[in-house]
């Protein structure tokens, strides 16, 4: 008989009343920074985009782009409502908030799936949006929020699949469009088509017993099916001209191998050091919970186990792919924390009040005193020097940017959105830096935004000219030209 220390959570009420509350202040703070947190530089560039084809500017055939087109069609009515404005990015993203709530919804029911539990699915959004590094990034609009969701309702098509009683794949097929589509936004998911493939075959061999020939043809077709819209894609872009054998690879490929630089690898120690404190019990509690699962046994026939093996074997491959990337961000923390967050849930389900309360205080305490003050910078400053070059410099004058996003709807220099010191290295990027400098020596620029991170980053021969031509102006990110010749 269980004593009072170990009643199931879903039967304690105190328990439960505390995880919704949480859980609804955490959604409260994702609205916060909806409206009120620092925008990312993505959310400018992808806006941008569309202003320079609004110019006659063609992404991949006048300047490398990395993504393709589709979430800037997605943004193109809100630009043509509300136009090249300073408040743009910023309606952009609150517009788009719907998707937000999509996603956490998502991540709630995924929760309640693996544990079993409908509190526990509250309980895996409270530990998922604790760190003010993930929700933050979270409530940034860009192509890879947008293929998130889409991502995850290929997860939901995978649980539903393998806790059903009917046998049809029509769920599986599915889930492999679906994951093709969440591909036309980002290529952060590619991991998990991997992870999906091999337990839906899993599945079939182990718990539906089909023969060899009849998995490899499901296989076979839940493979092209993946890889069917982004096919459709690009056949499109190469069709209308967009595309050739010279930018392809650019678009097919992360190019994260351009990013290594001592800055780089510099950013990713000091996130790998940092990011895992933010959340120290939820990585510790959730790698454990990856054993617990014995997720490399396989799939068995228990209705939960199909979810607990899927959230081991990605949380620990999807943070053994954060090791082993040259560079690192924080959006990249986002798919394994989702798995991680559902793990330490259903690792709890039988604790006592007591220590489910230390377990989350543990989880949101430290993250949030020990969080970077950019994470809350003020929007306002950021719209105010966004709106001062907007009203300042004319559009046909170009303003190099190092990727702070303040130079959109100005015209780029050369091919590349943004002077950034990871190309550094690549002999084209040589050649751009001739193109600056002449641009700098001419005072051609009308305005130079970078921070100081950066501006250490750049070239000597680019510091040089810089200090030389242009003088800061009253906003710290911002350099005007001098006056005189």
């Amino acid at each position: 008989m269980e004593n009072h220390k170990t009643i199931a959570l879903e039967q304690n009420s105190f328990a439960r009343s505390f995880i919704i509350f949480l859980a609804l202040a955490l959604l409260t703070r994702q609205l916060w920074w909806a409206i009120f947190g620092v925008l990312n530089v993505d959310e400018f560039e992808n806006l941008h985009i569309i202003w320079l084809y609004d110019h006659g500017v063609v992404p991949y055939l006048d300047y490398f782009h990395s993504h393709l087109p589709l979430y800037n069609l997605l943004l193109y009515p809100i630009y043509a409502l509300f136009g090249p404005s300073a408040e743009l990015p910023g309606i952009a993203r609150l517009t788009l908030f719907p998707i937000v709530l999509l996603t956490i919804w998502q991540i709630g029911w995924i929760g309640y799936r693996v544990t079993g539990s409908k509190i526990l699915g509250w309980l895996t959004v409270l530990f998922f949006l604790s760190p003010p590094s993930i929700g933050s990034c979270l409530a940034e609009m860009r192509p890879d929020s947008v293929g998130l969701p889409i991502a995850l309702f290929s997860v939901m098509l995978y649980l539903k699949y393998t806790q059903q009683t009917s046998t049809r794949p029509s769920k599986y097929y599915a889930a492999g469009f679906v994951l093709g589509l969440s591909l036309l936004f980002s290529h952060k998911p590619i991991l998990l088509v991997l992870v999906l493939l091999w337990l839906f075959e899993q599945y079939h061999y182990r718990i539906l017993k089909q023969s060899f020939s009849t998995r490899m043809r499901r296989l076979v077709l839940f493979s092209a099916l993946v890889v069917f819209p982004y096919a459709i894609a690009v056949s499109i872009l190469c069709a209308i001209g967009w595309l050739n054998l010279d930018n392809l690879r650019v678009v097919t490929a992360t190019r994260m191998d351009m990013m290594i630089t001592d800055l780089f690898f510099w950013i990713k120690k000091t996130l790998l050091l940092v990011t895992p404190l933010f959340n120290l019990i939820v990585f510790a509690l959730g790698i454990i919970g990856s054993i617990r699962t014995k997720f490399w046994r396989g799939i068995r026939s228990d209705g939960l186990n199909a979810g607990l093996v899927l959230s081991g074997t990605y949380a620990i491959v999807g943070l053994l792919q954060l090791i082993a990337l040259p560079v690192l961000i924080p959006h990249w923390f986002i798919l394994p924390f989702i798995f991680l967050s559902a793990l330490v849930a259903w690792q709890l389900k039988r604790a006592s009040a007591a220590i489910l309360v230390l377990v989350i205080a543990f989880a949101i305490i430290p993250p949030n005193l020990l969080h970077r003050d950019h994470f809350f910078e003020n929007r306002t400053q950021q719209t105010q020097e966004f709106r001062s070059i907007l009203n300042n410099i004319p559009p046909e004058v170009p303003v190099l940017d190092s990727m702070t996003g303040l130079g959109a709807f100005r015209f780029i220099v050369g091919r590349h959105m943004y002077y950034r010191p990871g190309f550094f290295g690549e002999e084209a990027y040589r050649q751009y830096n001739q193109i600056v400098a002449r641009g700098l020596s001419k005072k051609e620029f009308g305005a130079v935004v970078t921070d100081e991170l950066m501006f250490r980053a750049f070239p000597s021969q680019i510091q040089d000219l810089i200090e030389k031509n242009y003088r800061p102006s009253s906003y710290p990110d911002i350099l005007l030209p001098s006056p005189g010749p």
